[in-house]
């Protein structure tokens, strides 16, 4: 079944999903994280990041095995959808490195600390990053289009109604962010 949801050269995408399933301003439990809002209500809930096999074009998707947001983690600070996708790939990251995964993710994933832990795991990744968050990336990939060293590709597709024309432009081993030890990025 696996096997069915390999996508281009043969990759398996596994989509870290944050959702929430429970929200109370009234029932709490010990499970539950706390939210205090700005006009001081506190409301309570349960979050899961779920995991998914996906692959383009295919209206199905595979679930795997959860990992829950916990009331507080082990810095006894709030836990979130990220340190519950980091415990997730921890634990069975490995497991989908070996089956040749590719993890893509929104831009709530596009940080530093979150891109250092795939690459140990043998995960390869296809992150969002952002202009307003990512400025020193799109600096040097402006830098590069500006003296003709960044690549583009451009594809033409019939929507059904419409040709559309979709332009990818990128650059290999841009830093990330601006540091000295910064992750060059693709």
């Amino acid at each position: 079944m696996i096997d069915s949801f390999r996508s281009t050269d043969n990759r398996l995408l596994p989509v870290l999903y944050g959702t929430q399933y429970f929200s109370s301003q009234k029932l709490q439990g010990p499970c539950c994280s706390c939210k205090t809002h700005s006009n001081g209500k506190v409301s309570y809930s349960h979050t899961v990041v779920t995991p998914v096999l996906v692959k383009p074009g295919n209206d199905k998707a595979m679930p795997l095995t959860p990992e829950f947001v916990r009331p507080h983690d082990v810095h006894d600070k709030q836990d979130c959808g990220i340190n519950a996708s980091l415990r997730w790939l921890e634990s069975r990251g490995s497991q989908y490195a070996a089956l040749g995964a590719t993890v893509p993710g929104d831009y709530l994933y596009c940080h530093e600390p979150f891109y250092r832990t795939l690459p140990p795991k043998g995960l390869e990744f296809i992150l969002v990053c952002k202009p307003g968050s990512h400025k020193t990336l799109y600096e040097w990939v402006d830098d590069l289009e500006r003296n003709g060293i960044d690549k583009t590709v451009a594809r033409t597709r019939w929507t059904g109604k419409q040709h559309e024309t979709v332009t990818y432009r990128y650059v290999i081993a841009a830093p990330l962010r601006d540091a000295d030890k910064s992750l060059a990025v693709n």
